[in-house]
């Protein structure tokens, strides 16, 4: 199995770093629907600026009680200069969505590349894999790449599928969580079922 990531290809994965790729909540039936490139655009960007607008709200929250906590006769000083934070913190994520935005457009065809056709349902079940109506049983297929996003924090750093490429005979199956309806269920359940995670 070739294992990207952050777009580098890496050695095997260690069994901490397997340990700590994301899991989705297993489920026993999942479907979505491959997205085009302008429907993917939309749900990436929208859930991204969601995000920004969580992170913004509640900065202005936090400052706004944090003037209210102050003195009295420090809270127009205190007040003016969380505006101003406010301000630059808008601005910055105004900066990064924007910056988010191209990054995506830049890289939107290799993401779409080796997708089945737009419009294609693809179903996670106990079976197997479906695609388009037909079934590729769990034994018959196996995962050729994975490739992965990682997150670190001061503890560890998580992982989360970005994209798998799977073998089923002389087929090749791409998935990609970000270019599928549900696609960060389809791929998490896929990885799950193919690579069980010990108790």
């Amino acid at each position: 199995m070739r294992v990207l990531i952050g777009d580098k290809p890496q050695g095997e994965l260690t069994a901490k770093q397997e340990a700590n790729v994301s899991s989705v909540r297993k489920e026993e039936r999942v479907e979505g629907t491959v997205l085009s490139p302008d429907e993917a655009t939309q749900a990436y960007l929208g859930q991204t600026r969601l995000l920004y607008l969580i992170m913004a709200g509640s900065t202005v929250v936090l400052t706004l009680g944090l003037c209210l906590l102050a003195d009295q006769q420090d809270q127009a000083m205190i007040f003016a200069a969380a505006i101003g934070c406010d301000l630059a913190l808008a601005l910055f994520l105004v900066f990064l969505l924007r910056r988010r935005a191209r990054i995506w457009r830049d890289k939107l065809p290799q993401r779409a590349a080796g997708l089945p056709t737009i419009g294609t349902t693809i179903v996670v079940d106990a079976p197997g894999l479906v695609i388009a109506g037909r079934t590729f049983p769990w034994p018959a297929l196996r995962i050729d790449q994975v490739d992965l996003a990682g997150f670190s924090s001061e503890r560890r750093t998580i992982y989360f599928i970005e994209r798998l490429a799977l073998a089923a005979g002389g087929d090749t199956i791409v998935l990609d969580a970000m270019m599928i309806g549900k696609g960060r269920l389809i791929v998490g359940n896929v990885w799950r079922r193919m690579r069980p995670v010990a108790p």
